[in-house]
């Protein structure tokens, strides 16, 4: 029979479980992700960044950056300027004259990086808008790390999850050999939804998708990366926004509210390792833990639930207590 203790838990857990649910696991570790504070105008080019989006000197050492004579390429603009009454600006990419030797990446790079670890998933969100007429795509767009390839090879751990907006209508996840494998079709001039669940110890990723208000779906399923060797995948620390011209030459898109969250790894609504999950048992266990007596080895649990570092937090309590209702850290 529940304690009066148990009993006040499990009541507390049912007053903010409801709130807590949708509460973020971690922060945005990305600058610059909605750009509404950055000045319309041609920057991002190679000698003016606009905020954190700009072609690093190995990018333009290297020819994947605009060119110098292209800076229409990339900018910022009103969200005005193609959705009517909207506020703010988003990162414009067009090219109607590209051939398939164009190669530009335009990356947002954060720092520290974040390094892969078990049970470490990095999540990314973000809407894009593909422009319809002149066989345009919406270009393409990755997620990785200088992993020894300067932050945008394609032979070696740089890039992980990818992503092609082909001139067909169709949404494209790139794979370990470079094959863009068509998922679904996409619906031009009106904004799409993506997030990107990363599994860093995996080295996988599920993708979900949806267009305008609707909620999103889950369209993929442990996608490869697009590296070659994705055990190299180790640092993750850079959005890139990409024409890749010989999978679409012509391109024209916008991009906006790109979030980068890290996940850590959670603890078991199974605290006290007793095969039986999220009982009186397991939430009298917890508190207990956070006193300072946890369970006994080889039980993992502890008082750093959400993996942050940080222990026995207000934040490792609200997680427990949203993994106890079914949701995630």
């Amino acid at each position: 029979m529940p304690t009066t203790r148990t009993r006040f838990m499990i009541r507390h857990a049912s007053l903010v479980v409801v709130s807590l649910l949708a509460a973020p696991a971690g922060a945005q570790v990305l600058h610059d992700g909605n750009m509404d504070a950055l000045t319309p105008g041609t920057p991002p080019d190679t000698t003016t960044y606009a905020g954190a989006w700009g072609f690093p000197d190995f990018y333009q050492a290297n020819a994947v950056a605009e060119p110098t004579t292209r800076p229409e390429i990339f900018t910022v603009v009103p969200t005005s300027s193609f959705q009517v009454g909207a506020a703010g600006n988003s990162l414009h990419m067009i090219n109607l004259i590209g051939t398939a030797n164009d190669n530009y990446h335009l990356p947002d790079v954060w720092t520290p990086a974040i390094t892969a670890a078990p049970g470490l998933i990095i999540r990314v969100t973000f809407n894009l808008w593909a422009v319809s007429g002149s066989g345009a795509g919406g270009g393409a767009f990755y997620v990785g790390g200088d992993n020894g390839g300067g932050g945008f090879s394609n032979a070696t751990g740089d890039r992980t999850a990818q992503l092609a907006w082909s001139s067909d209508g169709m949404i494209n996840y790139t794979n370990n050999t470079g094959v863009n494998v068509p998922i679904r079709p996409y619906t031009y001039d009106a904004w799409q939804n993506v997030r990107i669940d990363i599994d860093t110890t995996a080295h996988t990723y599920n993708l979900f998708w949806s267009m305008g208000g609707a909620p999103l779906t889950q369209i993929g399923t442990n996608l490869m990366f697009r590296a070659p060797n994705p055990s190299l995948s180790v640092n993750y620390d850079r959005v890139t926004y990409v024409q890749f011209g010989g999978t679409v030459p012509i391109v024209n898109s916008y991009i906006d509210n790109i979030v980068v969250t890290p996940i850590p790894p959670c603890g078991s609504a199974d605290f006290n390792c007793d095969g039986d999950i999220g009982t009186d048992a397991d939430i009298e266990a917890f508190f207990a833990c956070l006193g300072g007596n946890c369970p006994a080895a080889p039980c993992p649990s502890n008082a750093d639930f959400n993996g942050d570092g940080d222990v026995g937090t207000d934040s490792d309590i609200e997680a427990f207590f949203r993994v106890l209702a079914g949701g995630t850290c």
